[in-house]
């Protein structure tokens, strides 16, 4: 600025001098001239006022504005005072004393505990059940900041937070839905006791409930709690006990997004292991994982997937069953094109199930499920899976059984077997292509 400030003068000086009484451009009256004279004094006033700004937000910045009109702006309410607005105000006032306990709960932790020192979490618990909605989802949403705390959460329960959050499930405001869904997982993710104290209130039906008319952002929510209380043993045997559950999963697990999809069949898969047989007596469930490959291309679904058709395939009843289905070969040759080794051992092990009793052979060698085993041939993962595929599909020609063999993988079945039975042992030279 101090070189413009010098330029300017010099050249405002030499026009002075000069005078430019003619109005003719010599001399020291030319066009470059009275354009200096001219650009260097605007371009000092910029300069001038860019520094000024400069100076006025190191200093801003300093001072923090902000925190003067925070003060002018943001009034903080006594708790205490909003307590009782809550407790005996009009449906107006109830409604803005639970938004404002809301805000004030997410604000810090001290107010949390102001609010639960001053009955408030017995009033916001009561507000969760109002007639209005709109004082509902402030409640709940009050509720939602404070349970975050172990020692709040554990008095919330005690006087039974759980019943209420488990009854709005049943709603058909989906935001209530949401955050009442929000609050039970953060429950159940706490400790052991949460999830029996859930499962105990029932807490497991009403889930099932909601997870069949929540949206998919709620949905995700469900799933990972019926994944979360799936891991308890006592829970887990409440679980397979509630067909009303079972058919929640079944729609989950059908879903469009992914995560809610591994989720559902993940904890079915944990049910599984809990009880076989109740899974293998829902048929429905059956003919939704072999439809699975037309819903979606994602590998982990189909490895949780192959897992739970497992036990149907162990299940001769069943296993006859999903032979029948329409869609049980393409299923299986979906699966052995993956290349990916667990999910290939698993259609192996469920086609070789196939061959336990005389009539269910038959029928796996009337749809021509050796496609399939040569299908896994070509696209192996690995040589072991290339092996049980093609001592698969030898077995299948043969008339020996399986059945007198204990459970065990399809490998150790045919290990045990005499190796003599096979017939001819050409395919034995026809291994894979080394690469």
């Amino acid at each position: 600025m101090a070189v413009d400030v010098y330029f300017a003068s010099a050249e405002i000086v030499k026009l002075v001098k000069d005078g430019c009484d003619d109005a003719k451009f010599d001399g020291d009256c030319t066009h470059k001239i009275i354009y200096s004279a001219v650009y260097f004094p605007v371009n000092a006033i910029c300069l001038f006022v860019a520094s000024v700004f400069i100076w006025i937000l190191f200093w801003n910045m300093k001072i923090e504005y902000g925190d003067f009109i925070e003060k002018l702006l943001v009034q903080s309410r006594d708790i205490e005072e909003l307590v009782q607005q809550a407790r005996n105000g009009s449906n107006k006032e109830k409604r803005i004393a639970a938004f404002e306990l809301a805000t004030l709960a997410a604000t810090s932790d001290d107010n949390k505990f102001k609010i639960v020192a001053n009955d408030g979490l017995d009033i916001l618990t009561q507000l969760a059940l109002s007639r209005d909605e709109s004082t509902r989802e402030q409640a709940v949403e009050a509720i939602n900041e404070m349970i975050m705390i172990p020692s709040i959460q554990e008095s919330f329960i005690e006087k039974g937070g759980i019943t209420t959050m488990s009854a709005l499930l049943r709603t058909n405001n989906s935001r209530l839905v949401a955050n009442a869904s929000s609050a039970i997982q953060i429950i159940v993710s706490e400790t052991d006791e949460n999830k029996v104290a859930f499962a105990d209130r029932q807490g497991l039906q009403d889930l099932a409930y909601a997870a069949k008319r929540a949206t998919i952002s709620t949905q995700r929510l469900i799933a990972a709690i019926f994944l979360e209380l799936s891991i308890h043993r006592v829970v887990r045997n409440k679980m397979t006990t509630t067909n009303q559950l079972f058919e929640a999963l079944e729609e989950l697990a059908q879903s469009n997004d992914p995560q809610i999809q591994r989720n559902a069949l993940q904890t079915l898969e944990i049910l599984a292991m809990e009880n076989s047989d109740r899974i293998c007596e829902r048929e429905q469930l059956l003919f939704m994982l072999l439809d699975i490959p037309s819903l979606t291309v994602d590998e982990i679904v189909y490895q949780l997937t192959s897992r739970i058709l497992l036990y149907y395939a162990q299940n001769p009843l069943t296993c006859e069953s999903m032979l029948n289905h329409p869609r049980f070969k393409e299923t299986m040759t979906v699966f052995a094109k993956t290349k990916e080794v667990g999910l290939q051992r698993s259609t192996i092990r469920i086609i070789n199930f196939t061959f336990e009793l005389p009539h269910l052979k038959e029928k796996a060698q009337s749809i021509r499920i050796e496609d399939t085993l040569n299908v896994l041939k070509k696209h192996f993962a690995e040589r072991e899976i290339w092996d049980l595929a093609d001592e698969s599909l030898r077995y299948l020609n043969e008339e020996t059984t399986l059945s007198r063999i204990p459970n065990m993988t399809s490998k150790e079945k045919i290990a045990r077997m005499d190796f003599n039975e096979f017939g001819s042992k050409a395919s034995l030279r026809s291994g894979p292509s080394s690469s």
